[in-house]
């Protein structure tokens, strides 16, 4: 992967891994995007293949992230190269697309 242009990502650096081995998956990720979508929270989510089990979403500001933290629990991971390029993409997948990636593996 190419070098990122600082105009490409910087802004997406506020990461917080959550894990998706959860029995009730779909119920855990509705209620997640429903919380943000319900206080206007920008956000992208990132898959890797390295954490099939795992999302990060991605937060313009640290105060987001904190309180989605807060909301669903997960963990703050520091941003690479990777995850910033995937976030920084508008064409990224979408929250059930992602999901729908995830469960099909």
């Amino acid at each position: 992967m190419a070098c990122l242009d600082v105009v490409d990502a910087p802004h997406w650096i506020h990461h917080v891994l959550v894990t998706t081995e959860d029995v009730n998956l779909r119920l855990k990720l509705d209620a997640m995007d429903a919380w943000l979508s319900l206080r206007e929270i920008p956000y992208r989510v990132v898959a890797l293949p390295r954490d099939k089990m795992a999302i990060r979403l991605c937060f313009l500001e640290e105060e987001f992230a904190r309180a989605f933290k807060a909301f669903a629990g997960g963990l703050s991971v520091p941003s690479d190269e990777t995850t910033l390029a995937l976030a920084a993409n508008p064409a990224n997948d979408d929250f059930y697309q992602v999901l729908e990636h995830q469960l099909a593996d």
